[in-house]
């Protein structure tokens, strides 16, 4: 019941906000990826894993007024609002949210641009790829983000193999 939904404003209720549609896609993403009950389907666009169905869940509580969306300088961003933490806690008994929040807290330090890539060679060894070929294909679908290939290998092992 209203899981989707429950894990959405948990994830805006632990960071405060999320600066960036690209990055609440992928920060989504990779908790799914690291044990967060999935619930979303992703598919390969131009920035990576992108689920239409997320966006579509994310403009559903902003409509319904428990997020806020604003948009600042060609970003959007999203918080919680006072109904939404209502709505939050009112459905929460009903289901039980398992998100790491360290981990959260981690990406939601990390620029968009880290996300993305991250989040494509984490979808690419999901889909099977080596280690080795999963960075290969990366960096030839994201050759403008090799400078962060390295730290992004490293956040992997250390955070999400775990």
């Amino acid at each position: 019941m209203f899981k989707g939904e429950s894990y959405l404003l948990e994830i805006l209720t632990s960071v405060g906000d999320i600066k960036g549609r690209k990055k609440f896609q992928k920060i989504v993403h990779l908790l799914e990826n690291k044990g967060m009950e999935p619930i979303y389907r992703y598919k390969y666009h131009h920035y990576g894993p992108y689920s239409s169905d997320l966006q579509l869940e994310i403009d559903l509580l902003v409509h319904k007024g428990l997020v806020k969306e604003e948009f600042e300088n060609g970003t959007y961003s999203y918080k919680i609002t006072d109904k939404g933490t209502e709505f939050k806690e009112k459905v929460s008994a009903y289901n039980n949210i398992n998100i790491d929040k360290d981990l959260l807290i981690k990406l939601n330090e990390k620029d968009a641009s880290f996300l993305e890539l991250l989040s494509t060679y984490v979808f690419l060894r999901d889909y099977g790829r080596s280690e080795d070929e999963a960075k290969e294909e990366t960096l030839k679908l994201k050759p403008h983000l090799k400078g962060y290939m390295d730290k992004v290998l490293s956040f992997y092992r250390e955070s999400l193999l775990n």
